[in-house]
C-alpha cells in the first residue's frame, strides 16, 4: 500500500509543477495593449489628432493646427481599439494613408457631436384607386341525382311441367 501512495504523490506533484511551468507563457496581453505596442518603422510618419469619423475602415482625424486626414486602418485593429469619434489618437502612418499602429492618448474628454441633416418632405402620392371587387363565385350546381329505378317485382311462380306421356 505505501508503493502506491508514493505513485500517487509523485503524479499529481509532477502535474501540478507542468501546469505552474504553462501558464505564464499560455498568458496572452490584452488586445488594447498588442495594439498600442507594435513597432514603429524608421519612415512612418506619426499623427496625433482627433477622431472625426470612422466609415468601414477609413478614418478621419483633425489633427491640431492641420487639415482633416482620411486614414486607411485594418479592421481587427478597429476592433481590438474600440475606437469612437472624439477620441484622441496618435497613429504611425505608411504610405501616405495607411495606419501602422495607432495609440488612443488617455485623459481626453469625449464629447458627442450632433450632425444636422437637411430633410426633404416627402410627396405624397394619390392614394391608388380601391381594387376592382372579384365576381361573387357562382354557386355550384346541384349534385345529379339519378332517378331511382322502382324494382321489378318477383317473377310469378310457374307451374311444375307435366311429364310426357306414352314412352315408357
Amino acid at each position: 500500500m505505501g508503493f502506491q501512495n508514493i505513485k500517487l504523490l509523485t503524479g499529481a506533484s509532477l502535474s501540478v509543477l507542468v501546469s505552474a511551468l504553462s501558464v505564464p507563457p499560455a498568458i496572452a496581453n490584452p488586445a488594447i495593449q498588442i495594439a498600442q505596442t507594435q513597432t514603429v518603422t524608421a519612415n512612418a510618419e506619426t499623427v496625433t489628432g482627433i477622431v472625426k469619423s470612422i466609415v468601414g475602415n477609413v478614418i478621419t482625424i483633425k489633427p491640431e493646427n492641420e487639415r482633416y486626414r482620411t486614414l486607411r486602418i485594418q479592421t481587427c485593429v478597429l476592433r481590438i481599439t474600440s475606437l469612437v469619434p472624439g477620441m484622441k489618437v496618435q497613429a504611425s502612418i505608411v504610405g501616405g494613408s495607411q495606419i501602422e499602429s495607432i495609440m488612443v492618448v488617455p485623459n481626453v474628454k469625449v464629447t458627442a457631436t450632433t450632425v444636422q441633416r437637411t430633410v426633404t418632405p416627402r410627396v405624397e402620392t394619390p392614394p391608388a384607386p380601391p381594387p376592382i371587387p372579384a365576381p361573387a363565385p357562382r354557386p355550384a350546381p346541384p349534385p345529379r341525382v339519378q332517378p331511382a329505378v322502382p324494382p321489378r317485382p318477383a317473377p310469378a311462380p310457374r307451374p311444375a311441367p307435366r311429364p310426357v306421356r306414352g314412352l315408357w
